[in-house]
């Protein structure tokens, strides 16, 4: 009961009336607000996806002990105790922080279990597969000159035949990252700027719609903030309404997704699994949202109010 008189008490508040004014307005012209709210939604959707997808590619397990190791493939007359005390001694380098020894067996399982030629190898009569050593160095960056003199550095040792290390192609992904992730605040801003014009035009329309309205009451002696409040309410309604479709389609999309990149990341051997949004990036959204709603409705009764109420000043 005394929530219920709480609720009665704002009803009849200015605030409360302007709410109630707006609510009706909107659910008269159901057409148009769904519309509106359809504009706003896929306007404020498209960037936050986008957003996800760049923050997944960047949680891709590249960047640890794999892209950061150097591979040495050993000549094939190096046997299992050679190259375990060849490894032992590369760890003892101040610039390689630890090493591990991949015999010619285990490198010979590891191709029979992802491969399909793993049959053609069998009719060969012998292991064609090198032993390896996997060394990680001990800094952690991408200066491709030092890399580079180490591996020269490694690969003169005469058990070892070549030295593979990927660091170019992890430099290119991060590089295409940040372009991609740069052109994602881009559009979203265009986006968002899409979604507060929208938002003030509809405003205007209405505005424009309720002209004599308008007019009559500033007449009666309603005061411009009066006048401004449902129309303010409006737009925080447009805003906020519009995040929570925005929010539903992020989720709708990332589950479309979520199968389809979990089988993409099976053939390559990953558990990779597609994230979506936490609670404070989806809080994040609806208040951008509700915010940019707030601000284009402001600005299009900031514009427009005085020509409705005082036409004289406007010509």
């Amino acid at each position: 009961m005394a929530a219920l008189s709480l609720k009665q008490r704002f009803a009849y508040t200015p605030r409360g009336h302007a709410l109630r004014h707006s609510l009706a307005y909107l659910s008269r012209a159901r057409v148009a607000t769904l519309l509106t709210l359809l504009v706003i939604g896929i306007s404020l959707a498209l960037p936050a996806i986008f957003s996800v997808l760049v923050t997944n590619l960047r949680s891709l397990d590249v960047g640890n002990e794999d892209a950061n190791s150097l591979t040495l493939y050993l000549h094939m007359r190096v046997d299992d105790l050679g190259g375990v005390e060849l490894a032992s001694r590369i760890q003892q380098r101040d610039d390689i922080r630890m090493t591990r020894y991949v015999s010619r067996d285990e490198a010979l399982e590891t191709f029979s279990r992802h491969f399909s030629l793993a049959d053609a190898v069998d009719t060969l009569g012998e292991n064609p597969l090198p032993g390896a050593i996997i060394a990680v160095m001990a800094t952690e960056d991408d200066d491709e000159a030092r890399i580079a003199a180490l591996s020269q550095e490694l690969s003169a040792l005469p058990e070892v035949e070549f030295v593979k290390y990927d660091l170019r192609w992890l430099k290119r992904l991060h590089a295409l990252l940040e372009l991609v992730s740069r052109a994602v605040w881009l559009i979203g801003g265009l986006l968002v700027m899409t979604a507060l014009l929208v938002i003030g035009n509809t405003i205007r329309l209405e505005m424009l719609r309720r002209s004599d309205e308008i007019a009559v009451s500033h007449l009666v002696g309603a005061s411009r903030r009066q006048i401004r409040r449902p129309f303010l309410y409006s737009g925080l309604i447009y805003g906020f309404a519009g995040g929570l479709l925005a929010l539903c389609l992020v989720w709708l999309s990332v589950g479309l997704l979520r199968g389809p990149t979990a089988e993409l990341a099976g053939l390559y051997g990953s558990g990779f699994e597609l994230s979506g949004l936490n609670g404070a990036q989806s809080g994040l959204i609806l208040a951008i949202s509700t915010l940019v709603g707030l601000t284009g409705a402001w600005f299009a009764v900031r514009w427009q109010i005085t020509r409705l109420c005082n036409p004289g000043e406007s010509s």
